[in-house]
């Protein structure tokens, strides 16, 4: 193992009612590959593997976006990093999905109706107070 290679997880939460169905997506350009794409690291945890501390993805993979050549995980000495605001990275995702909800329901009304009908609250407000009646967040 002579590559060191820490990569830093983004929460993906898209379509999960709580953080425990939500999961990691770990993604990082490895190397340029001969073909002229690049390798990339990708590997997901789920919010019960980073409870319990396994912190072992079986399906990681090193893998060219463009030929689909691979390389062996095995070489690389690679280490996840792992956020420490989980929660408060999960509300944040949640809120920006729904919030693109509102913008696109906004759409066919005039702003001084729609600002009526919203109460003058902002895209962003209406999704967190939503989630928030809803037990998400």
């Amino acid at each position: 193992m002579n590559n060191k290679i820490t990569v830093t997880g983004k929460i993906n939460s898209f379509g999960t009612q709580s953080i425990d169905g939500a999961e990691i997506f770990f993604n990082k350009h490895i190397k340029s590959c001969s073909c002229g794409g690049s390798y990339r690291y990708s590997a997901m945890l789920e919010m019960e593997q980073i409870k319990e501390n396994d912190l072992v993805d079986t399906c990681a993979a090193i893998e060219c976006n463009n030929c689909y050549s691979t390389l062996d995980v095995s070489d690389y000495n690679i280490l996840l990093d792992i956020p420490n605001n989980l929660k408060d990275l999960y509300a944040k995702e949640k809120i920006w999905c729904k919030s693109k909800d509102y913008i696109e329901m906004s759409q066919g009304f005039n702003s001084m109706d729609w600002d009526r009908l919203s109460s003058n609250k902002s895209f962003t407000e209406l999704a967190e107070a939503d989630l928030k009646n809803q037990g998400v967040i």
